[in-house]
């Protein structure tokens, strides 16, 4: 991040924020998200008689201070679906999978993975899109000025940069304990429409092995046949699947539990990492 050989150094720190997340919608793409991390430009004075380490030691601890001040916490109606589905939560800091567990009304139990960095990484590729459209609109208006200072008709750039729904994955692990047996499914999950797309089903016949994620197992995992294409099945199968996904809830309301607790999850761990990296440097 850091730091210019003069005696006004400009440090463009992380600042996640709930005020800064509430100024998402001055940006099109950001209307996607009600939170994310800002890059803020802050101006510190450098003491020459300190060292560079020493100061960037102080901007961290700054910034550390900072971000404790204004957690990003689950809003009331995450905290309803957690009680009101019985949900387990496996989530240890400084790793990015999640395990979110719940019981089955016939005695099987459904649990659902998905790594909390991918929702950033989606809305900053969508910032990215964004920023070369505007380079491409400014330049082709450039490119169109006619001498007396008129504009023509510009290009089409909406069709050089077409909006993408860049899905964000979620594996789910159909447990059932009487026959040791397990489905996993994978599935996309569009951030837009806020709904899942299968895309695969695997049958495991063995519970402890479908559950691991150790890398031999998903090794293993990855070398097994997992039928066809969802897309590509009979679409009365593709229409009971999916309906049987929302009975045991696969669901509006899950694609949105899943967004938000990642946009907590990763706050969370941006003030861990903050915090182990101003430990390293003190």
């Amino acid at each position: 991040m850091l730091i210019s050989n003069t005696r006004q150094c400009a440090i463009r720190i992380l600042n996640l924020s709930q005020r800064q997340f509430n100024r998402a919608s001055t940006i099109s793409f950001n209307n996607r998200f009600s939170a994310y991390r800002f890059f803020t430009n802050k101006s510190f004075v450098f003491n020459e008689s300190s060292s560079i380490k020493d100061e960037l030691v102080k901007v961290l601890e700054s910034e550390y201070v900072l971000e404790q001040s204004q957690p990003l916490l689950l809003e009331d109606v995450e905290k309803d679906y957690i009680h009101k589905h019985q949900l387990e939560i496996e989530n240890t800091i400084s790793e990015k999978l999640v395990k979110i567990s719940k019981k089955l009304p016939d005695g099987q139990k459904l649990h659902i993975f998905f790594d909390s960095t991918e929702l950033n990484e989606i809305y900053n590729a969508g910032l990215q899109r964004e920023r070369l459209q505007r380079e491409a609109e400014e330049e082709a208006e450039e490119e169109d000025e006619d001498a007396d200072g008129s504009i023509r008709e510009s290009k089409d750039i909406e069709a050089e940069f077409p909006p993408e729904d860049i899905p964000m994955n979620v594996n789910f692990i159909i447990e059932n304990p009487a026959k040791n047996q397990s489905l996993g499914i994978h599935s996309y999950l569009l951030i837009d429409d806020m709904r899942f797309i299968t895309q695969s089903m695997t049958v495991y016949k063995d519970n402890q092995y479908a559950l691991s994620v150790s890398s031999a197992a998903q090794y293993a995992k990855n070398l097994q046949y997992s039928g066809p294409d969802f897309d590509l099945l009979e679409d009365s199968v593709q229409e009971f699947f999916e309906l049987y996904l929302q009975d045991i809830g696969v669901d509006y309301e899950l694609a949105r539990f899943i967004v938000e607790f990642s946009k907590v999850k990763e706050n969370d761990e941006y003030v861990n990492w903050l915090k182990d990296l101003h430990h390293f440097f003190k």
